[in-house]
């Protein structure tokens, strides 16, 4: 997830630059537009890495005893 989250915030940064640079006032619009997509998608990477590590945390965390009470008993 780094590595998409690093390339977005890289990508918005390049849009960013270009935006100051461009000396079209409609060029400059739309890399300004193409810079707020990049910082969503970047911040919409991080919010899902966080919810799958939370969700993950939460899968090893849950006792395993739990489900071998729910089990049913095995005759030998």
């Amino acid at each position: 997830m780094a590595d998409t989250y690093e390339f977005y915030l890289t990508q918005a940064a390049a849009a960013g630059r270009a935006a100051e640079q461009a000396g079209l006032e409609n060029v400059r619009i739309n890399y300004q537009r193409a810079e707020k997509v990049w910082l969503g998608l970047a911040d919409k990477a991080q919010s899902v890495a966080v919810a799958r590590a939370t969700r993950e945390a939460a899968v090893q965390t849950r006792p395993v005893a739990a489900a071998a009470d729910q089990a049913e008993p095995c005759e030998v």
